[in-house]
């Protein structure tokens, strides 16, 4: 399996820098060569610049309208938005994949695949050592264990199970996909805590109109909480008691003055 992605892969590399290269040399010609055989194409700067500067000018008149019609619009905008998060993770996905791409991306990668390597699961995953880990193996090598980390993935799992309600009815068919992904999420930060939390998170997304709740925070709340609540009282406990103990020394250099 790992040699047949390895391969795959290779063949995608190649691919791509076959167009990289072929494309290069095409728009080097356009932005280099065409304006030394075309000088006049400089002039076209004459009615960019205006239309630059009314473009910018009539942005926030735009925002504005956005804002006071949003409740219309908001549809129309998560289309959008989604159209637009669709094409930037499709090319960042094909610039990752260019020479540069791969040049920027190699160390954070080797970084990342050494660490996971010198994992137990990381070398079953790799290497023919045991069982294949299962994907909550995966996710809890993955995942990060400190607290405030924690909290911001676990925001971001709220926040993606409640997207739906940006398309009402048609969001509904995306939770069909993510309730899963959400549960083994959930189970690999929480079953050490909640052991029942992954089957509460899992129907809660299932359903229609539950999305609302945030059960990945819920979790960090019954891990974290404790030890939150803890540390508040003891700091509280030492803090009144620097304050009696003060009051006690006033009411001795009081006494000893009037004495």
């Amino acid at each position: 399996e790992i040699n047949a992605i390895a391969t795959a892969s290779k063949n995608w590399f190649n691919t791509v820098d076959g167009f990289a290269d072929a494309g290069g040399s095409a728009i080097s010609s356009v932005v280099v060569e065409l304006p030394k055989k075309v000088p006049a194409l400089k002039y076209l700067l004459v009615p960019a610049v205006p239309l630059a500067a009314v473009s910018v000018a009539l942005v926030p008149v735009l925002v504005g309208v956005l804002i006071v019609g949003l409740p219309f619009f908001l549809p129309f905008l998560a289309v959008i938005a989604a159209f637009g998060a669709s094409v930037g993770a499709i090319g960042g996905g094909f610039y990752l994949s260019t020479r540069p791409g791969r040049e920027k991306l190699s160390p954070m990668l080797s970084s990342a695949y050494t660490t996971f390597l010198h994992t137990q699961t990381g070398q079953r995953f790799i290497y023919d050592t045991g069982s294949r880990p299962t994907p909550k193996a995966l996710a809890q090598t993955l995942l990060p264990k400190d607290m405030m980390a924690k909290l911001i993935v676990c925001l971001v799992v709220d926040f993606v199970g409640s997207s739906s309600y940006l398309l009402p009815g048609v969001g509904e068919v995306f939770d069909v996909a993510w309730a899963p992904t959400q549960t083994i999420l959930i189970a690999a930060m929480f079953d050490h805590v909640s052991p029942n939390l992954k089957y509460v998170s899992f129907v809660e997304e299932i359903l229609p109109f539950t999305d609302f709740i945030p059960s990945a925070t819920y979790g960090w709340v019954r891990e974290f909480g404790p030890v939150i609540l803890g540390e508040s009282g003891r700091k509280i406990h030492d803090l009144t008691v620097a304050v009696r103990g003060e009051k006690e020394a006033l009411r001795e250099t009081v006494g000893i003055k009037m004495a």
